[in-house]
């Protein structure tokens, strides 16, 4: 994981932490006039350019085409190791995927929609990857 990558993760679940992004209750998409799903913050915190929908005035495009879903790109940029969690083409996912309580691996994005908060998504995506987490010079440990 680049130092790039780490520190966009470490912004993502910040700006989960810190209150200021509403959550939209209702979920199903990355930004509307009620707020933002969990996903919609790692768009804007990537630097989304948001646009109302034409069709939908509630809702909240990004200018990449993106409205319910990031594109596999942004999920790319995390630099995140998803790969141990299943067996899937890592270049075509749209969400991050954590491991759960019970040990169950579920996308934030569904979280999101249950209505999981922000702080317990990202004290999810914190556990299930530490490395994002580490200093650079202390290795982590694999269990």
């Amino acid at each position: 994981m680049t130092a790039p990558e780490k520190t966009l993760v470490v912004r993502w679940v910040e700006a989960l932490e810190s209150g200021e992004y509403p959550q939209d209750p209702a979920g199903g998409y990355l930004k509307t006039e009620r707020g933002f799903c969990c996903l919609g913050v790692l768009a804007d915190v990537k630097g989304a350019e948001w646009i109302p929908d034409p069709d939908f005035p509630s809702k909240i495009m990004n200018l990449d085409g993106s409205y319910a879903m990031p594109t596999p790109a942004t999920i790319l940029a995390l630099g995140l190791d998803q790969s141990h969690l299943f067996d899937h083409d890592i270049n075509d996912l749209n969400t991050v995927f954590v491991t759960r309580d019970d040990g169950t691996v579920t996308g934030v994005h569904q979280l999101n929609d249950q209505g999981v908060s922000f702080q317990e998504i990202a004290r999810l995506i914190r556990r299930t990857y530490p490395e994002a987490f580490a200093p650079a010079d202390i290795p982590i440990c694999q269990m």
